[in-house]
């Protein structure tokens, strides 16, 4: 039996118990698709996109800049992972190059101190 939940939420209770698994995909799949759904995503680009630097002075709401360098420390600080920037082998930066035109080495992607 699949089940489903969304918090403490049992999104399945409602159903008769006869409800099969192709019934129960589909709730599932209508679910993820309005979670990935563009209002959602927009607002998680747009959080991203809040803060507003100006020679070195944070102008805007580093919304996510506090949650990112958390992020961050929290892999750091993880045994047996690589350290920074080893994330992207030099074959896929290559390919990220030449098939999408993604120059990873161009400057705009460059951490700034």
């Amino acid at each position: 039996m699949i089940n489903f939940r969304k918090g403490s939420k049992d999104e399945f209770a409602k159903l008769p118990p006869e409800t099969g698994f192709d019934d129960r995909a589909d709730i599932i799949r209508r679910h993820l698709a309005e979670v990935f759904g563009s209002k959602n995503l927009s607002f998680l680009i747009g959080s991203g996109c809040s803060s507003y630097m100006h020679d070195g002075n944070e102008l805007g709401i580093p919304t996510m800049g506090p949650l990112a360098a958390e992020f961050q420390a929290t892999l750091q600080g993880m045994p047996g992972l690589p350290g920074v920037g080893a994330f992207v082998t030099p074959a896929q930066r290559d390919a990220l190059k030449d098939r999408l035109g993604i120059d990873l080495t161009h400057e705009i992607f460059q951490k700034k101190p």
